[in-house]
This record gives C-alpha cells, structure tokens and sequence, in this order.
C-alpha cells in the first residue's frame, strides 16, 4: 500500500540529512566495497573507488595504524584525510570530494526515490493513502463530519452586512478578518445598514481595528448600504457572503 510510500520516503530523508553532517557510524573503509576471497582489491583500486591517488589512500591506511584508529575508524577515507590534513589548501580538497562523492550519492538517492514513486502510484493509484473510514473503525469510532469551510481565493470578493449600531457585530467581523489573512489579496466590500450615518461608520470602523492603509488603497470599501441588500436577499444583519463569479456563498458566523 502507499503507507510504504511513506515509509520509503522517511527512511530516504534521514539518509539525505545525513549527508550534510558528519557521518557517526560507517562500515569499515578497509573492507568496502564487498568482495569474495578469490579477489582482493589493491591499493590502487581501493584509491579509484574513493577518488583518492594512491598516495593518499596509502597515508590513509597508515593513519588508521595510529591515533585514527581508535577515533576515526568509523569514517569516510576522505573524511579522515581532511582531519589530518596539513595544510587549508590539502582540507578543502578534501571537503570539496566529500562534497562531490555526497552529490553523487545523493542524486542517485533521488534518482531512485522518483522511479519509486512513479512506480509505486501507478502501482497503488487506485488505493487511498489512509482508509480512515478503516481508521475509525479499528477504534471504534466513527468519523467525524467536517463542516463546509469556504476560503476565499484570488479573485473572489468578501462582502460584509452590518449594523454598525450593534457592537455585537464585531465578533461576527473577526470571522471576516479571518478570512482576509488566510487569503491575502480579497477585496472585501462592507455594507452599513440600519440607516447608518458617515458619523455610525466612522465609530464602528474604530472600533473594528480597521487597516486605514487598506481602506485608502480599496482593499476595504466602506459603503452605505442602498440596494446591495436586497441583490443578497439579506433581510438582517450581520451577513457575509464570498463572491466568486455570479455565485455568493454565505458565511457561517
């Protein structure tokens, strides 16, 4: 199923976190790569393999005779080198190739981890990541309806109903702001009724915290309400709507 998917993924991203830190645990660089008895690598070939001269994996193996040996044992050739490396420029070769061999091997990580998943979702794609109708059962529960969230988008218009007389409605406005956050962009048109006059919006707009920058730019309309409530069919206020198109969805406050 895809849960190992998901298990292949995890495994895949603690091996590429370990590339950017020093490695703890390796297998023993004398004995890598695995070969039968009838054929054991020579110095020079074990040197290909590390991207190292001969020299080098020579200083090496003579570094593992002495203190690397109960320290560094553990580590990459390349690694140990440029611990015991004698000068910045003979470190930095080092790191470099550290580098380049942990690309390499990285890449063929990710290499395989995309032909996994291409194969895995043409393998699984008829079977859902998570059953959890399944999920609750094994527990005995059952799932939990969500309710309809209605999240505006770019393009679509917040619309707002208010009576700016009842301060009541400010909580019902805090849902509004909400939504603006969550959707950074939507306009968002308020309508005063109750006969409300410049003097009732300006106080209520006071009161609402209002982005004064917003509503000199457009984001926020302040507007008295003439005929836009009828066009709603809202009859009371508190109301809010999200307008995408020539539909408005309303708001549950």
């Amino acid at each position: 199923m895809r849960q190992m998917m998901s298990t292949f993924l995890l495994t895949f991203l603690s091996v590429q976190s370990a590339l950017a830190a020093p490695p703890v645990q390796r297998p023993d660089p004398q004995q890598t790569p695995q070969v039968s008895a009838e054929h054991q690598l020579s110095a020079a070939e074990k040197a290909t393999l590390w991207g190292l001269t001969t020299q080098e994996w020579q200083k090496y193996e003579t570094l593992l005779q002495g203190d690397a040996k109960f320290q560094f044992s553990q580590l990459e050739p390349v690694w140990v080198l440029g611990i015991y490396a004698e000068s910045e420029v003979e470190r930095r070769r080092y790191v470099k190739l550290f580098i380049e061999q942990g690309e390499a091997r990285l890449n063929r990580a990710l290499a395989f981890n995309q032909t996994f998943r291409e194969t895995a979702l043409e393998h699984f794609r008829h079977q859902p990541l998570i059953d959890l109708d399944q999920f609750y059962a094994m527990y005995g529960q059952e799932r939990p309806q969500r309710s309809p969230v209605n999240l505006p988008v770019l393009g679509d218009t917040l619309v707002f109903f208010v009576d700016p007389k009842t301060h009541s409605s400010l909580a019902e406005f805090q849902r509004i702001k909400d939504l603006m956050l969550s959707s950074p962009g939507v306009p968002l048109e308020i309508y005063f009724m109750g006969g409300a006059t410049e003097s009732d919006i300006q106080a209520w707009a006071r009161l609402a915290n209002l982005d004064q920058q917003q509503v000199q730019h457009g984001v926020i309309s302040l507007n008295q309400e003439e005929s836009a409530a009828s066009l709603f069919q809202v009859s009371k206020a508190p109301a809010g709507f999200v307008v995408r198109g020539e539909n408005a969805t309303p708001i549950e406050f």
